[in-house]
């Protein structure tokens, strides 16, 4: 019998991770006791603080020495990780002497030394990083260690490579590190395992259902493991409660079934056959049960329950409750109980402000059904022809079996849902899961039967003969019809390795001639080159594609002589829902900015909420907020008229000073970054108590005057526009129910079209922040859909790991105003101003808080 010896390492990291030592303490403790980890405690070492990888390398040799093949290493790491160079690593030191240590080194040491047996556990954000392909979750079916194996090595993480690991709010330890233990010392909750140890699959497992339970919901990560060749003697832990599980009868259902049997049941069996409680039959759309049982040739006798008993659509584990493959693909509202079942329909450039974004509910055959008819009313709108040739007829085709594709074969224990998108003339279809079984979309595409296996057979059974899910292997003979039809460049597909996404996109074949004139929206038109400086958000850089605005929306045309009583003297920039002129006001002997919105009013509704938040923007009265003079209708187009504000926005700003790039530059560089974000914060504190929501703070909308004082823009601009209400102040006035917004900016619930409050703003001014304090936004991508998929799944990093000189104070302010949850954010711009006047590193930057830093500090 071998040896089992432990390493347990906890790297320097300054103040940031102080909860580490205590969990390597709390870990060392476990793995030397002989009723849990049984590790020879005189070989067991222990390094608090490590301080660089070459002292961590020295430890590791010291304690691999004289290894035998029968020893077995459990090696435990808290801190840092980091990809570096395409490889994920350990990092060791604090900021200004960081040591970084490559996870494939750590393995080539273990090789050179013989070591065939280990548990490496890693307790660091994007851990998952260091995982081998073929990483494992408690996601069922998967593969155990009780098979006969080769020997070889386990990793363990605490989170997937694109989420962070989580410490408690107070600093007591990490999350996962914390379930461990008490996985461990509980015995799996008191779960009996066959040959009475815990191996990665059994913890993995447990944390995983822990961190499911409302205690630990805020925590989002999930630990995966990878099986390198081990056998099942590659363990963590003995279970203790093995003996006491196995005496115990357990909670019994039907007088039969233990515990231990039913987990057993739920391990060995498809998660589409798991019962989904709390579900019934009332819920089911009876003319979907009604199709399906015809196309079945099913009679069906007797009441709804026995018609579904008929039909199979009860769970075989506990035949009270309908299955989940029952409820996704047959009740009203499946999202009520699986939030992942449901779409995303989104319009618009990918880099573009603006964009529409719609959410798709209802069983599966209606969000096909739904999202096809989405798409293509706006290919028609975008493109519109008497007649398509038959290449754009095909077009259409590859693109309803993508989408039927997606929403049949994603993976639903993922979290994430489908997203289709029109960016004329591109379609992107974006799927949660990946190929199955090592296939490709090449390898699909140029097979001969072109087949490939669902990830739950059981509902492509229940779509297919519901007739919105045609078969394995008929979506990639239509594509590859359709590429050997346009040639490359019109169709293509990524799979994600890291996150398990699958995204297709396919380009409509605009080059085709047909029987009428294609309509394209106007050319931008460039301001005069005698125009007079630019007094509002210069106009974007010229793209490849035109930006289109939304379903319902008009372009504005060329530049016109008048608005209303103002006349036009330049065009001063526009964007996706809108155009802004500078122009003169002849009875008042004044240049004045006038913003025409591309949004025809359809409904009187409509006009009456443009009116109404006119006026309470025109209401608003604070030196950080751009006054509203005129506002009116041109037409069936509303505009605004606001005073001209001679200066630059904060966008310029951020390119010249970039962030503070010497600490001797700090000081004086925070102190304005200060300065813009209280004065910001004071008008939000006014608005906010008019009832008046932005939605749209963005350094664009945030002007600079000559002295770099802020102000704000675009007030109530997303309600007045019919794309959602800012305050239900006046009952009868309904929402168009799409969204305006920038995903750069934008909060989590904003992004998912839920309601918003004032709290929403707080997390955009957060997001402007953390830009000025680092020099980039909290989260960046490729698209709008990665950017807000990035928001609503990670935490931003500390501004401090980017910039190492900001304040401290000024960091964790920064940090709560983008908590996910509103709930969990500053209550108020008063008590988000009350924190900054508290991280004001001086009583002179205090007086930047005006009399607000009199009221806070009592004097007044």
């Amino acid at each position: 019998m071998g040896r089992r010896i432990a390493l347990v390492v906890s790297a320097l990291a300054g103040d940031e991770l102080a909860a580490g030592r205590t969990d390597a303490g709390r870990i060392h403790s476990v793995l030397c006791d002989e009723d849990y980890g049984a590790c020879d405690p005189a070989r067991t070492r222990s390094v608090q603080d490590c301080p660089s990888k070459i002292a961590f390398q020295s430890t590791l040799e010291e304690v691999i020495g004289g290894w035998s093949s029968a020893d077995q290493l459990v090696l435990y790491f808290s801190g840092h990780g980091r990809v570096k160079h395409g490889e994920y690593g350990l990092v060791f030191g604090e900021k200004h002497a960081e040591t970084f240590l490559p996870f494939g080194a750590l393995q080539a040491e273990l090789k050179s030394q013989g070591v065939t047996r280990a548990i490496l556990i890693l307790d660091a954000c994007h851990s998952g990083a260091a995982l081998a392909q073929g990483q494992k979750s408690g996601d069922v079916p998967r593969p155990t260690l009780q098979q006969e194996l080769p020997t070889g090595i386990v990793l363990l993480a605490s989170c997937r490579a694109f989420q962070s690991s989580y410490e408690f709010d107070d600093g007591s330890g990490s999350v996962f590190t914390h379930l461990l233990i008490r996985g461990i010392k509980s015995g799996l909750g008191g779960r009996s395992t066959p040959d009475d140890l815990i191996g990665p699959d059994d913890i993995v497992e447990y944390v995983n259902e822990r961190l499911g339970e409302p205690e630990f919901a805020k925590f989002r990560q999930e630990p995966v493991y990878s099986v390198s060749n081990a056998k099942r003697q590659v363990w963590l832990a003995r279970n203790c409660s093995a003996e006491a599980a196995k005496d115990a009868s357990g909670p019994e259902v039907d007088g039969a079934r233990t515990y231990d049997e039913l987990r057993h049941l739920y391990r060995t069996t498809a998660p589409s056959s798991h019962p989904c409680k709390g579900c019934s039959v009332d819920e089911l759309e009876w003319d979907l049960v009604d199709a399906f049982a015809r196309r079945t040739d099913e009679p069906l006798e007797g009441e709804r329950e026995e018609h579904a008993r008929q039909l199979g659509l009860y769970s075989a584990i506990d035949d009270d409750y309908l299955h989940r493959a029952a409820v996704l693909c047959f009740t009203r509202a499946p999202h009520k109980h699986y939030p992942q079942a449901r779409a995303l329909f989104t319009v618009g450039d990918k880099a573009s402000t603006h964009f529409q974004r719609e959410d798709v509910l209802g069983p599966l055959p209606r969000q096909v059904n739904d999202l096809r008819d989405q798409v293509d009313r706006a290919i028609k709108q975008s493109h519109p022809l008497t007649s398509y040739t038959p290449t754009q007829r095909l077009f259409f085709q590859v693109v309803r079996e993508a989408i039927s594709n997606a929403v049949t074969h994603r993976d639903y224990g993922r979290n994430e849902v489908v997203t289709v998108n029109v960016d004329f003339p591109e379609v992107t279809v974006f799927s949660p899961g990946q190929f199955p079984s090592g296939a490709t979309f090449e390898t699909l595409l140029r097979a001969n039967d072109h087949l490939s296996s669902p990830k739950d057979a059981a509902i492509a059974w229940y779509m297919s003969q519901l007739n919105v899910f045609e078969g394995l292997g008929r979506g990639f003979e239509i594509f590859d019809s359709f590429l050997r039809e346009t040639g490359d460049g019109h169709l293509a597909c990524e799979e994600s390795e890291g996150l398990s996404f699958i995204t297709l996109r396919a380009r409509f074949p605009v080059e085709e001639k047909a029987s009428s004139t294609i309509m394209r929206p106007p050319e931008r038109s460039p301001a005069p080159e005698s125009s007079p400086p630019a007094a509002a958000p210069p106009p974007p850089e010229p793209s490849d594609v035109q930006v289109r605005p939304p379903s319902g929306s008009v372009d504005i045309g060329p530049l016109r002589e008048r608005i209303g009583r103002y006349e036009v003297r330049a065009l001063l920039g526009q964007g996706g829902m809108s155009k802004v002129y500078r122009a003169h006001d002849p009875e008042l002997n004044r240049d004045v900015a006038v913003k025409v919105l591309s949004i025809r009013f359809e409904s009187p509704d409509a006009r009456a909420r443009f009116e109404r938040e006119a006026r309470i923007s025109a209401s608003l009265n604070h030196p950080s907020i751009v006054p509203i003079y005129d506002a009116g209708v041109e037409g069936d187009l509303g505009y605004y008229v606001m005073k001209l504000v001679e200066g630059q926005s904060l966008e310029g700003y951020f390119e010249r000073e970039g962030g503070a790039q010497t600490k001797a530059a700090a000081k004086d560089y925070y102190s304005k970054v200060l300065a813009i974000v209280v004065k910001v914060l004071s008008a939000l504190d006014v608005a906010h108590a008019a009832g008046v929501v932005h939605r749209d703070i963005k350094p664009g909308n945030i002007l600079l005057d000559e002295q770099l004082g802020p102000v704000l823009t675009d007030f109530g601009i997303s309600s007045m526009a019919g794309m959602s209400t800012v305050a239900d102040m006046e009952p009868g006035l309904t929402t168009a129910g799409t969204i305006m917004g920038t995903p750069t900016y934008m909060s989590p619930e904003q992004a998912q079209g839920e309601s918003v409050d004032h709290r929403s703003d707080l997390y955009s001014l957060g997001c402007v922040f953390y830009e000025l304090l680092t020099g980039a936004p909290p989260f960046v991508g490729a698209s709008a859909m990665e950017i807000v998929a990035r928001r609503l799944s990670e935490d931003p990093r500390d501004p401090r790991r980017r910039a190492p000189h900001v304040p401290t104070k000024l960091a964790h302010a920064c940090m709560r105003a983008l908590e996910r949850r509103p709930e969990d954010r500053y209550e108020s711009a008063a008590e988000m101003l009350a924190a900054l006047f508290e991280a004001a590193p001086s009583k002179a930057a205090r007086g930047l808080f005006g009399s607000f830093g009199r009221w806070l500090s009592g004097s007044d």
